[in-house]
């Protein structure tokens, strides 16, 4: 349930800061590196905040702030699916994977609708992602 999906570039600019939006309490980290310090940013403080490392596609180690683990409390976690696979019981698999798409089939769990909107300056961006943030 995201309110909005904002690539890394636009992270800490000023259009989407002043959208009033709550600070996301999850962080998907593919990259590791700088982009994982900007994504850990942008958490809210509090442990239910974590950012899950499943890729390192920069090769580099990941970055957290260490305020934001001393003072905010926020987690950092990894996972690894093919480990996941290997580590868990046959029923553990299967049981997740029905869990899914139960969720999917009573409509809890289903794909955004998604509308992308390239940034440029003066392109009407920020009526459209308060329009998001309204809901409509």
């Amino acid at each position: 349930g995201a309110y909005a999906v904002v690539k890394e570039e636009h992270v800490g600019s000023g259009l989407f800061n002043g959208l009033g939006l709550p600070a996301p309490r999850l962080a998907l980290n593919a990259v590791g590196g700088v982009s994982s310090l900007n994504l850990a940013k942008t958490l809210a403080n509090g442990a239910d905040s974590t950012m899950v490392t499943f890729g390192g596609l920069s090769k580099q180690p990941v970055m957290v702030p260490t305020p934001k683990h001393i003072f905010g409390g926020i987690n950092s976690t990894g996972f690894f699916l093919n480990q996941w696979l290997t580590d868990s019981s046959k029923d553990e698999v299967d049981s997740t994977f029905q869990e899914l798409t139960d969720m999917g089939r009573a409509g809890v769990l289903k794909a955004p609708q998604a509308q992308y909107i390239p940034y440029a300056r003066g392109s009407g961006m920020a009526d459209a992602l308060l329009a998001v943030r309204e809901g409509e």
